[in-house]
């Protein structure tokens, strides 16, 4: 800070130099910050008669219209109605909360036992035929005591309530109308009533009149340093000895100590005493107030027309402080709360209007600059008012325009630099020199308008110009060197659009322009240029810049119009930070750093606090207490740490040591639930029934949350998620709402988790589960019992559906098999005459050679063969034991046509006896014919012939071998013999096969192998034959 002249006196001269303001005073100073709840807000009665805070955190509001449930943003009424459920009357005394979160109301009209969950009452009232009802229904209030026990103060005495039985006993009538009592440590009641203070023992009934206290008492409280109270209409506060009963008054004023005055409550809070009076509201701190003699020595709040953070009402009828640290003063026009975070920042109304555009803090007094009616004030230290000029320099007081852009300090002198000039003021001799431009002079200021100054550490006066560029000061030819923009030199300065000038510890300049961040370098006489780059990201963040400061630690830090940026002396780039690292707004418009080292910005959209060490911002904004978002006059600090903000006609004074985090999580609470658009009451609190069961149809619902914080509660932040359908949460700001629609059925969570004002965020928050049946048709049981219907449908569709294909295949096959018999016995047929043929040439071959008697002799086995083949032609299958005697009777037939004997064998091993066997007749016959007469026939020397057969379950083997010439060497000769007709033996057994597979569904085969020797010389033919048994 810049030392003041040494003598302060002469600025009291200052009101007979230059022009004044007539009528300049004071600055008027307000302490404390009220935020008012009215009827605007949708309160029921702007006469409030109670606040009270719940377990759950929910603030209730008494009037005398209804009582208001108010979660820091919606306001519930209920009232009195035609139904049967509501208020025995609307005017409302007092509440108190019963062990099982219910309410108990004392009315006008009774006494109300509500369930605020169910959102129902349970009325008490007189009733003449019952003596164990409520004695009289005016005027009763309520209390519990520390034993829990609930007490009912009405026109007629004291009254406990047995909670068992619903009744009410009298302890005493001789009170008239008590409502109010205190409990002290002991255990004893003080009762306020109409006629003084009475003592009262609950667990004997004694009770002691205090008569020197006959006077309307409406309140009682014994301070923690042991100070007995009492509030009465007329004589105000009082100072009372507990055991005699004598008091000594308070008076308002020490000049009009008989003035009657009204004390309605008394609070004590955080050692202060709040007392509320039809004049307004005192606080006084407790330690003051064994020497306090008059409230006009304690600080006094009253209702102010002008004022909105003013009291709301003329009349303070009592305080509250909630669990928050929120106070709650209820008054006759309605609640006014003092938020801690919002009196973080004081309030100095400017008497002239205009724009506060400089702050200049010397030490015994300020200079403030503004732009508007007013262009310089000073003031002493406390913001008395010394001098006010409307116009500035004063002999400048015909032009237009005077406002005041930089305030610097030289020796005991000031520079000033205004939108018409630079003003050099000498106070003490009552001068003031002013510098503008001169056309004719080359060598005089480039442009009478002064954005920036800056006196270096070389005693050298710096001046930034509107949009031309930078002036030097020459003191000694009180003349001006000019550094300009030059298009073709690009060491020339960056823009002509100066807004900012400051000088770091290494002696450089540094020069804020509207476009552009310049260094000048002293030994070149140049200019090194920062620019936002839109393809470097260590560039600066945004193309146009506002501010520029130094911190304690020589960083350089400069504000944009998109975010904050700190430059890298090393690296020569910047790091940033804008709103999506938690800056209040991209427009950066002033810096200042505190004395803990935290960076404070001034934006377009509150003030951000920077804490460096856990790198978080912290935003201020109107909702915190200032005057207005957009900060755009000037944002300085004094010696002792005080930021002061500038407004239009304000300022805004704030401590930033006094800012403190509000570390609380705040509870969170579900507090309505609506499902298909109607409202849902349960027995307890919607975040503690556990499990929500609906039905399929009842698939839609809304529901209302609170976070618990009422410091600031528009600030409160929320986010919820349906666990079951969603992952992700939604962050929806300060809304308080959440709708779902077209759920399936399923298992789901509906998850709220909320912020406080300062982003601390309760993660666990409030829960939900909700369990939506699915409709009948879609539950386990009916799936299952349509399943096995189905099933069963289909079964039985299925074993029909069987019975018909298979009495359709069974006649098909049927079908089938007798076309394949017709085609096997058309087959036979064709080779029997053909095996008729062979036998008979071979009986006329005999008769010819006259070989009577093997001709005989063939001829009867001939005759045998034939009866068994036709025997057997009508069959599908025969025994195999059938079969091989007719094969054995065709062998010794063909062995009579040879003149040469050959040798059979028969080898038959099956897995059960031939005759349990069956095989399709005459099926081996022609594979045996064919090795005989194209195998064996033409073979010399020894002729054999085997067969083989063997089974398992499925089928019938049969080998057929001959040693005879081969399958080459019969084809050979009877390629070189004409034949007198083809055999078709072959094919016919082919067809044979593909019948037999066909009626079996079991393929039936042969196949013929050629055998040969080592020299691949052929020793024969087999035939494997494979039959379904």
């Amino acid at each position: 800070m810049i030392k003041l002249l040494p003598i302060f006196l002469f600025f009291y001269s200052l009101t007979v130099i230059a022009q004044t303001d007539k009528g300049a005073n004071a600055f008027s100073y307000q302490n404390l910050r009220f935020d008012n709840l009215t009827l605007k807000d949708g309160l029921s009665s702007k006469d409030i008669s109670f606040v009270y805070q719940d377990q759950r955190g929910l603030i209730w509001i008494g009037s005398k219209d209804g009582l208001n449930r108010f979660d820091g943003i919606n306001i519930k009424i209920f009232r009195k109605s035609q139904k049967v459920n509501s208020l025995p009357d609307n005017r409302l005394n007092s509440i108190v909360e019963d062990n099982d979160g219910t309410l108990w109301i004392g009315t006008q009209g009774g006494v109300s036992h509500f369930n605020p969950f169910s959102e129902t009452f349970e009325n008490f009232v007189h009733d003449p035929k019952n003596p164990k009802s409520l004695s009289d229904n005016w005027d009763c209030n309520v209390f519990k005591d520390s034993k829990k026990r609930l007490w009912v103060m009405n026109n007629n005495g004291l009254h406990v309530f047995d909670r068992k039985s619903g009744s009410f006993t009298t302890r005493f009538n001789t009170i008239h109308n008590p409502f109010y009592c205190f409990e002290d440590e002991t255990g004893n009641f003080w009762l306020a009533a109409w006629n003084g203070i009475t003592r009262y023992n609950p667990d004997n009934g004694r009770f002691t009149y205090l008569e020197k206290t006959n006077s309307v008492a409406n309140c009682v409280l014994k301070d923690t340093q042991g100070n007995w109270w009492f509030g009465a209409w007329d004589i105000g506060l009082c100072r009372f000895d507990p055991q005699t009963g004598t008091y000594k008054k308070i008076p308002l004023n020490p000049k009009k100590t008989d003035e009657k005055y009204n004390v309605f409550g008394l609070k004590e809070i955080n050692q202060q005493l709040w007392v509320s009076t039809n004049t307004g509201l005192f606080i006084v701190s407790i330690e003051q107030l064994n020497n306090l003699k008059t409230l006009s020595e304690t600080n006094h709040y009253q209702y102010q027309n002008t004022n909105p953070f003013s009291l709301t009402g003329v009349t303070c009828t009592g305080v509250f402080g909630d669990r928050q640290g929120t106070i709650w003063i209820y008054t006759d026009g309605g609640i006014s709360r003092v938020f801690p975070s919002k009196q973080l920042f004081s309030k100095l109304s400017i008497p002239n209007k205009a724009l506060i555009s400089e702050f200049f803090f010397d030490e015994n007094i300020n200079l403030i600059g503004g732009w508007g009616m007013s262009a310089l004030t000073i003031t002493d230290k406390k913001f008395n008012i010394i001098q006010a000029y409307r116009h500035f320099p004063p002999q400048l007081n015909t032009q237009a325009n005077h406002a005041i852009n930089a305030i610097i300090k030289d020796k005991d002198k000031y520079w000033i630099g205004t939108m018409n000039g630079l003003v050099y003021c000498d106070f003490l001799q009552k001068n003031f020199k002013v510098f503008q431009h001169d056309e004719k002079k080359s060598n005089s200021l480039a442009h009478r308008r002064i954005n920036a100054l800056l006196k270096d550490s070389k005693d050298r006066l710096w001046v930034g110009l509107y949009d031309w560029g930078l002036d030097l000061y020459v003191p000694e030819t009180e003349s001006f060197i000019h550094f300009k923009k030059e298009d073709k030199n690009p060491d020339s300065l960056g823009d002509n659009l100066v807004w900012k000038l400051i000088e770091d510890k290494k002696g450089n300049i540094w020069v804020i322009q509207n476009l552009c961040l310049s260094r000048f370098d002293e030994k070149t006489r140049t200019f090194k240029h920062f620019r936002h780059e839109a393809n470097n990201p260590e560039s600066l963040s945004g193309d146009r810049l506002t501010s520029i400061f130094l911190d304690k630690k020589g960083r350089l830090w400069i504000g944009t119009d998109n975010g904050l940026n700190l430059f890298d002396e090393k690296t020569q780039s910047f790091l940033h930070w804008t709103t999506d690292e938690g800056l209040a707004n991209n427009e950066c418009t002033n810096i200042q750093e505190d004395d803990d080292g935290n960076i404070w910005i001034a934006t377009a959209n509150g003030l951000s606090k920077f804490d460096l060490q856990k790198q978080k911002f912290f935003n201020f904004t109107e909702l915190d207490g200032l005057t207005g978002n957009v900060l755009s006059g000037d944002f300085e600090k004094d010696k002792d740490g005080t930021f002061y903000i500038g407004h239009y006609e304000r300022i805004d004074k704030i401590n930033p040591k006094s800012v403190r985090t509000n570390d609380l999580a705040p509870e969170v609470l579900l507090t309505n639930l609506k499902i298909l658009n109607q409202e849902k009451h349960f027995d307890k609190p919607l975040e503690q029934i556990g499990e929500l069961h609906l039905p399929y149809y009842e698939n839609e619902f809304s529901c209302n949350f609170v976070a618990i914080n009422y410091n600031n509660s528009a600030k409160n932040q929320y986010a919820y998620r349906l666990e079951g359908l969603e992952q992700k949460w939604n962050y929806v700001g300060n809304q308080q709402l959440a709708t779902y629609s077209n759920l399936r059925e399923g298992t789901y969570v509906f998850h709220v988790k909320a912020t406080n004002n300062d982003g601390i965020w309760n993660e666990e928050g409030a829960k939900l589960k909700i369990i939506i049946s699915p409709p009948f048709w879609r539950t386990w049981w009916f799936s299952a019992l349509m399943a096995i219907t189905v099933t069963g449908i289909g079964y039985a569709f299925f074993v029909f559906r069987i019975s018909q294909v298979r009495k359709e295949e069974a006649q098909k096959s049927a079908i089938s098999e007798q076309i394949a018999e017709l085609r096997m016995r058309a087959l036979r047929v064709q080779m029997n005459p053909h095996f008729m043929f062979n036998s008979l040439n071979a009986i006329q071959e005999c008769v010819i050679t006259g070989q009577t008697d093997a001709a005989v002799t063939y001829l009867a086995q001939f005759s045998k063969l034939m009866r068994m083949v036709l025997e057997n032609s009508d069959k599908r299958r025969i025994p195999l034991d059938k079969e091989l005697e007719t094969i054995r009777l065709y062998l010794d037939l063909e062995k009579l046509r040879f003149s040469e004997v050959f040798h059979t064998e028969i080898n038959v091993q099956t897995h059960e006896e031939s005759s349990l066997l069956t095989i399709p007749p005459m099926m081996i016959q022609p594979f045996l014919e064919n090795a005989i007469w194209h195998g064996l026939l033409k073979k010399k020397g020894n002729k054999i012939l085997k067969i083989n057969i063997s089974s398992d379950e499925t089928f019938l083997y049969i080998q057929i071998e001959d040693n005879g010439i081969g399958r080459e060497a019969a084809e050979n000769q009877k390629n070189q013999i004409k034949p007198e007709h083809t055999s078709k033996a072959l094919s016919i057994l082919d067809e044979r096969m593909k019948i037999i597979t066909e009626i079996n569904q079991i393929k039936a085969e042969f196949t013929i192998v050629d055998l040969f020797n080592s020299a691949q010389k052929p020793l024969g033919t087999r035939v494997e034959i494979k039959i379904p048994i």
